[in-house]
């Protein structure tokens, strides 16, 4: 079972966005947008003042009056947490924005670049979900991020994957029967351990990768179809 994450002030991810990715009709872009009004009114409102209630959290009803796909991303460092929806693809990379347009640049769900989140990965070359689900690959990936004068740091990592097992994944009051991978890189002055949690179908369900010093990993678990 993977861990849970809560709410956090330092990281609000909106929900606006949800209305300018709505496919369909406009009926259900509009549904959408009020839907994602209310939640985001009764999410944050607890937040805005000095109580010491715990935060409130996404139900799975919560989700279910959303018509458009969700991502739930989740800065491990502080435990920020928030819904992201698509806003734009082009040529198999989809972006993912909030509603302060901090985003996640993801190929076939896999990270190649993060804006706004203040030690962005600019641009990454990544390996595919059939190499990261499949014990004993090896490839190299190539990560590009900025130094403090604003000038591109190119870093290569060398990387393996493997099998960790069979695992039953929750989140939002639904679970999932997934195999987990584990992919270890190794560059020149850095090591870090991405996750990955399949499906049996094939389908990534959640995932934790890494984004850079400064950002550490993101958690991205998957929600609607």
């Amino acid at each position: 079972m993977t861990p849970r994450y809560r709410f956090s002030t330092a990281l609000l991810f909106g929900f606006t966005a949800l209305a300018v990715a709505a496919c369909g009709s406009n009926k259900d872009a509009l549904q959408s947008l009020n839907a994602a009004k209310s939640i985001s009114s009764a999410l944050l409102s607890p937040l805005k003042g000095k109580s010491k209630a715990s935060p409130a959290r996404l139900t799975r009803t919560d989700l279910d009056s959303i018509v458009t796909p969700v991502d739930v991303v989740t800065l491990e460092s502080d435990g920020a947490q928030g819904v992201i929806a698509k806003i734009a693809s082009n040529n198999g990379v989809e972006t993912w924005s909030s509603v302060d347009n901090r985003t996640l640049a993801l190929r076939d769900r896999v990270l190649v670049g993060t804006r706004g989140l203040t030690d962005d990965l600019m641009s990454a070359s990544v390996p595919t979900p059939q190499q990261l689900s499949r014990d004993g690959t090896g490839f190299q990936r190539i990560h590009t991020t900025l130094t403090g004068d604003d000038q591109p740091l190119i870093q290569r990592f060398d990387c393996t994957v493997a099998a960790m097992g069979p695992e039953t994944t929750i989140f939002f009051e639904r679970s999932y029967q997934t195999r987990h991978f584990r992919e270890s890189c190794t560059g020149s002055s850095i090591r870090f351990a991405n996750d990955y949690w399949f499906d049996f179908g094939g389908r990534l369900r959640q995932s934790r990768q890494w984004v850079s010093t400064g950002v550490g990993f993101v958690v991205i678990q998957h929600l609607l179809k």
